[in-house]
């Protein structure tokens, strides 16, 4: 696995995380 697939599961992971605490707020 190389960083940037790394960096953007990463990315892909808060945006989801950040989607999902912005709807139960």
């Amino acid at each position: 696995v190389d960083e940037e697939e790394v960096g953007s599961f990463i990315a892909g992971m808060k945006k989801l995380f950040g989607g999902v605490t912005a709807k139960s707020d």
